[in-house]
Formats: C-alpha cells, sequence, structure tokens
C-alpha cells in the first residue's frame, strides 16, 4: 500500500504545517508529513488519557531519534500532536496515514474537550476502525474556518507487521484511489496466491485420498505439512489472515495461527522425511531422535500458545519462537547430514526439494533488495512472497514426484518378496511332495524286480531320473520354456500311467507357437496330479482321458488340463466318505504364483476350474490364462 502514495491526488483543505501554509493546488503527490512537522510526546506509563498527555512537553520528533527508527519502541505510548488550518467555508474530511502500526487512536482537541474522532492499526478490532478496509488509516474531521489540533496515540505491543512512522495525508477520494490501484497492481500477486493455494488444496487431498488408500503415514505427514503452510500463508499478511480465518475482532490471534500453523508444518515435515526414508528401519537411533523432536515440537507449540493466553506478550512469544526455530534448524541440518550415509536413492528427492526451497528464498531474498532501485525488475509481483510461494509449489510437485516413485519402488519391493515367498513355499512343498511321489515310484519299481521283469525297471528308472533331474533344474529358474515343461509334465503323466497300468491316455494339442513361450516351472503338474489322482483313479466302467491343450492369441497363452474322471463333487463325496477334507495345497500356490514379476512389470496371470459333469458325462477342466512371454 505504501508503493502507491506516489499517484496524483489533491487535499480538500488548505492545512498550515508550522507557519507554512500549503494550497492544495501547489501538491502534485501526498502530502507527507515530515517528523520535523509533528510534536511528539513518549508516555512511559501508557496510563495517560488525552487530556492529561495534552498538558505535557512535546518536542520534535528529533528529540527522541538521530535519525527515523526501524520501528517504534514497544511497550510505550507515543503522541502526537497534530494542528490542521481549515481555510474553507465548510467542514471537511482528511485522511491520516500513519504506517503499518499496532493501535492507533485520534483525539479532537476543542476547549478542553478530547473527543475520539478517528481508530486505526493491524491490531484493532474491525468493529473499532475508522475505516474497516483500510486498517493503516484514520478520518480526521476539519471544522470549517478555524485551526484544529488533534493527539494521535501510537502503542505497538510488537514490531511484527509494523513500518517506521511515514505519516501522510490525502483526501477521501485519494485513499479510494489509492485502494483501486494498489488492487490493480497486486493482481499478478493475488494469481499466483491463488493458483498456489488451489494447488495446495489439491494436494492435500490427493495425498490424504492415497494415505486412506496405501496406508502409508508418509502421505499422511506430507498432507499435515502443507496443510500447515497454506494455513500459515493465509496468515502471512494481516488483512489476509483477519479475512480468511474470520479474526477481524481478534487480529492478535493471527500472529498466533501464524506461528502455530508453522510449527505444524516443521512437525508434519520432520516426519514425513522419516516416513519417506524408513529411517526407523535403516537408522533406528537417528528415527527415534527425529520422533522425539518432532513430538517436541508440538509440546513446545502448546506451551506457546499457552504463554500468549496467559500473558498477551506476543512479542515475547515471537522472540521465543524465532530462537525456538534456529534450535529446530541446527536438528535439521543435523538429520540432513545424517541421512546421506543412508543407502538409499530416495534422500535425493529430499536434497532437491531442500534444495528448491533454498534458491526461490534466496532469488525472493535479491528481489526484495533490488526492489526500488533502478536495477528493478517485474514491479508487478509487489514484493518476494510470490517468488517464494512458486518455489513452495515447485518443491511440493517434487516431493509428490518422489512419493511416486517410492510408490513404484515399493510395488516392485512388494512383488519380488511375494515372487520369492511363493518360490520359498514351493520349494517346500515339492520337499514335502517328494518323499511320497518317490516313494510310490520306488515302489512301482520293486515291483517290476519282484515280477523279474529288468526291462520294465529299467525303463522305468530311467524317466524317473530324467523328471529328478529336470525338475531340479527348472526349480532353480523363474521362468522357463513351456516346452521344456510339457517335457516334464510327459515324463510325470507316462510315470503314473505305468502305475496304473494304462488306465487312462494322454492327449495333447499344442499350438506351434507356443514352445517358446515362458512360464513358471512347475506350473502344470499340480493340475495334472490332481486330475489323475482324485478324477481319473476312479473311473471303473470306462477308460480315463487326459486332454492337454495350448493355445496363443492375442499376447495371451491358453493352456486347458481337462479329463473325463469323476468330476468334482463326486470327488469331494469320496473324500466325505473317507473322512478326508482335502485341500490342494498345490493348487493354493499355484495360484499366487500366477501373479510374478517380469522385465519392471507385474504380469498376473489366472486359472479357472470348471466341473464339466453333465447327465451324459463327467470330468474336470482347469483354464490357465497367462501373458505371452517369448523372451527371458
Amino acid at each position: 500500500m505504501k508503493a502507491v502514495l506516489s499517484i496524483l491526488l489533491f487535499i480538500t483543505a488548505t492545512i498550515r504545517l508550522s507557519g507554512q501554509v500549503i494550497h492544495p493546488e501547489g501538491l502534485t503527490q501526498p502530502l507527507p508529513l515530515y517528523l520535523n512537522h509533528l510534536q511528539v510526546y513518549a508516555d512511559e506509563t501508557n496510563k495517560l488519557n488525552a487530556e492529561q498527555a495534552a498538558q505535557k512537553q512535546y518536542h520534535p520528533f528529533a528529540h527522541f531519534f538521530s535519525k527515523i527508527p526501524d520501528h517504534l519502541p514497544i511497550n510505550k505510548t507515543w503522541w502526537l500532536k497534530l494542528e490542521l488550518q481549515n481555510q474553507y467555508g465548510h467542514d471537511t474530511t482528511v485522511v491520516f496515514y500513519p504506517g503499518f502500526q499496532n493501535y492507533v487512536h485520534a483525539y479532537y482537541a476543542d476547549s478542553g474537550r478530547f473527543t475520539p474522532v478517528a481508530h486505526a492499526g493491524n491490531m484493532l478490532p474491525a468493529s473499532q476502525l475508522s475505516i474497516p478496509a483500510f486498517r493503516q488509516a484514520l478520518y480526521l474531521p476539519l471544522v470549517q474556518g478555524k485551526r484544529n489540533t488533534f493527539y494521535i496515540s501510537i502503542y505497538n505491543r510488537t514490531t511484527y507487521h509494523t513500518d517506521p512512522l511515514k505519516p501522510f495525508l490525502m483526501s477521501k477520494a485519494s485513499l479510494n484511489d489509492i485502494q483501486l490501484k494498489s488492487l490493480q497492481e497486486n493482481r499478478h500477486t493475488d494469481f499466483i496466491f491463488m493458483i498456489g493455494m488451489g494447488m495446495f488444496l489439491i494436494m492435500i487431498v490427493y495425498l490424504l485420498i492415497k494415505w486412506i488408500y496405501l496406508k502409508d503415514r508418509a502421505y499422511f505427514y506430507y498432507a499435515l505439512s502443507l496443510f500447515g503452510g497454506a494455513v500459515f500463508y493465509l496468515t502471512s499478511f494481516i488483512e489476509t489472515g483477519n479475512n480468511m480465518l474470520l479474526l477481524s475482532e481478534k487480529p492478535y490471534l493471527v500472529y498466533m495461527f501464524s506461528d502455530t500453523f508453522a510449527f505444524i508444518s516443521i512437525f508434519g515435515y520432520w516426519q514425513f522425511v522419516r516416513k519417506f526414508l524408513y529411517i526407523d528401519r535403516e537408522k533406528p537411533a537417528l528415527g527415534k531422535y527425529m520422533k522425539v523432536s518432532a513430538y517436541t515440537i508440538l509440546v513446545y507449540m502448546v506451551c506457546s500458545l499457552l504463554y500468549v493466553f496467559i500473558t498477551g506478550n506476543i512479542w515475547n512469544s515471537i522472540i521465543m519462537n524465532t530462537t525456538f526455530g534456529f534450535i529446530m534448524l541446527a536438528a535439521g541440518l543435523y538429520v540432513l547430514f545424517s541421512i546421506r550415509k543412508l543407502n538409499q536413492p530416495l534422500k535425493r528427492i529430499i536434497y532437491g526439494g531442500i534444495i528448491i526451497t533454498i534458491v526461490f528464498y534466496f532469488i525472493a531474498s535479491l528481489y526484495e533488495v533490488v526492489r526500488g532501485t533502478k536495477y528493478e525488475f517485474l514491479p508487478e509481483l509487489g514484493g518476494g512472497s510470490p517468488i517464494v510461494m512458486l518455489g513452495n509449489i515447485l518443491q511440493m510437485l517434487f516431493s509428490v514426484i518422489g512419493l511416486a516413485y517410492r510408490n513404484k519402488l515399493e510395488s516392485m519391493e512388494a512383488a519380488d518378496f511375494k515372487i520369492q515367498k511363493s518360490e520359498a513355499e514351493m520349494k517346500a512343498l515339492r520337499a514335502q511332495m517328494n518323499p511320497h511321489f518317490i516313494f510310490n515310484c520306488m515302489h512301482t519299481i520293486d515291483a517290476y524286480i519282484f515280477k523279474e521283469q529288468p526291462d520294465k525297471a529299467s525303463a522305468f528308472l530311467n524317466k524317473f531320473s530324467k523328471l529328478v533331474r529336470q525338475t531340479l533344474e527348472n526349480s532353480e529358474q523363474q521362468l522357463i520354456p513351456l516346452s521344456k515343461e510339457l517335457n516334464s509334465l510327459r515324463l510325470y503323466t507316462e510315470l503314473e500311467q505305468e502305475r496304473y497300468d494304462g488306465g487312462f491316455e494322454v492327449y495333447c494339442d499344442i499350438d506351434d507357437k507356443a514352445g517358446d513361450c515362458k512360464i513358471p516351472p512347475l506350473l502344470l503338474q499340480p493340475f495334472a496330479e490332481n486330475a489323475i489322482l482324485h478324477g481319473l483313479r476312479h473311473l471303473q466302467n470306462k477308460k480315463g482321458e487326459l486332454y492337454i491343450t495350448v493355445k496363443c492369441s492375442d499376447q495371451r497363452l491358453m493352456i486347458t488340463i481337462s479329463d473325463n474322471g469323476i468330476g468334482l463333487k463326486a470327488s469331494e463325496e469320496i473324500n466325505r466318505i473317507k473322512g478326508k477334507s482335502h485341500t490342494s495345497m498345490a493348487l493354493d500356490l499355484t495360484r499366487q504364483r500366477l501373479k510374478f514379476y517380469h522385465q519392471g512389470k507385474i504380469q498376473e496371470g489366472s486359472v479357472l476350474i470348471n466341473d464339466l459333469t453333465t447327465a451324459t458325462q463327467t470330468g474336470t477342466e482347469v483354464v490357465i490364462c497367462l501373458p505371452q512371454i517369448n523372451n527371458l
């Protein structure tokens, strides 16, 4: 607002200052009330009213300060004596602008009476303001044809959001022009601010949805950090904070909200880094240190709020918060130094986000330094805040991309873990199944030897040894050619055919293009085993038939294993009569293995079991559908 006070304005009254008469037609900009035009008295007790203050001895401003101070000293009341001569034949009003101050009250002195006429200040409730839409200005009514004397008190509880005393006089129309031009000049800033706040809101909602869906606290803590940062931005400017947070009657609470949500943002980001980098898992001691530090922030925040509520001393709270902020900065540097030792590629995301923030804060600071000089650029920004907001937007996008990358790494790790787990379970299953299968095969060989059929025993033993060797070789691979799996399946079914004296036949229909397709090893044998043991073995009046069909279409591999056995329901009934509750562990594990990881992608298949039993036929069909993979 101060930057736009150079537009052409006119004052509606002739004003006399220190014996000097200034006419409206001679003004080309708002009339500055130079400090040597003002008489000042410092009330050290803060107990004087206007009548008492008027009896005190006033001095020029230079009596107290050799140069304009950065801020009026706090916790004392500064009284300004201002005399304005109205030579018009009617009453009029001028606007007094003292700059950003906490509490400003103007009293009109007339015949020993002191009437309050105007109030301003960024810490004053809106209902007490003379100009509700403009906290930094007061209307001073001028009585016609006489000297008007005003006593103006200025009290600052804190230097936060205050400026050096730079009083100006202007007309009501001039104030409206200033406000209009300020709105026009701030359009770019407001646009960036609105875009930034919109992106904050979108990201917060997105992160909360991801947190609910993935149950990953890193998303929640980063959403909390962004929420604290968003509210902090809303409270960064007193007017914005009052309007957005509906605190126009209690503006001092805006400062409390500002610091509170700044600490909430720090707490959220602190916890986000801990969860994002798996610090609890990789460096438990550092994780414990960060957790204790994060909750120390919350405890301090609560204590700071209680202190302000009890004492009302915002200035001391600001000093305490600034000191605590430097302590947390040192703690943060220690954490950054510690995580560099993590064997974790995700740490680059954290370092990158911090670098982005530092760079944009540096650019914003440099912009503020050159602002108002002959080297000024992009004056429409109106300050460094839009640059900081832009940096925070980029840092936010960078971190969200990092979360997406982290989620991908987790998915790959989870898929690899499932594969390893499934493979371990399959090996354990084979260790459990092999003794039973080996015992049956050895029994068959023994029977051939007992019957003095050495040729059959030798042929059977040869097939059995080949099956064992292939099973051991294939079990070491994640994927094998379908031709190898079918060859092992052929050896298995031939051994079973011999054991059951040719009680069933095997028919194969294999697509010529399917031989080189890759599938998980030992995938088909459990289904063929179930077909033989629970379906074909119980046939009495007909010969069993086992069909194996393989087709390739639309980048999918379709494998069908069907039989004309007794069917699912009859098999379950037999098991019930025998008192057995049969559940195929092999089938359950095979279903798990149909989801496997290959070339950076999770490949997933499906299995469907159908009962083919009707009024005229019986049987079971297993349909396995896999993605077609032709290279390892």
